[in-house]
């Protein structure tokens, strides 16, 4: 777990550079093709970095750690979380907004 990032590197293990790697995925709403496609750039562009291949493999060292990222949703006025006693709600209890957006089949045939 606290193998280095590449030989002589001081600033990250390549555990610490992996988890900074997915928060900046997870904050940035990167999609998992082009985290998989930027993990690919640095392995080709720094032959000697220890970090996973692929997006999988990365996530699944994530999960073994016991960290796991969870999307909950939230009103769109930002009244509640659809989350723990509110999870299986369609609607927003405070507002009565949707929680859903409208799908484009549902909107062509009013």
């Amino acid at each position: 777990m606290h193998d280095p990032l590449y030989p002589g590197c001081k600033n990250y293990s390549r555990l610490s550079f992996i988890i900074e790697l997915y928060l900046i995925k997870s904050r940035g709403k990167i999609s998992d093709v082009t985290f998989g496609m930027t993990v690919h750039l640095l392995k080709n562009a720094f032959p000697g970095i220890n970090i996973s291949d692929s997006f999988y493999k990365t996530k699944k060292l994530i999960r073994a750690l016991g960290y796991d990222n969870r999307k909950i949703d939230a009103c769109q006025n930002d009244c509640i979380l659809f989350w723990k006693q509110d999870e299986n709600l369609d609607a927003c209890k405070v507002c009565n907004e949707p929680r859903w957006k409208p799908s484009k089949a549902s909107s062509l045939e009013k």
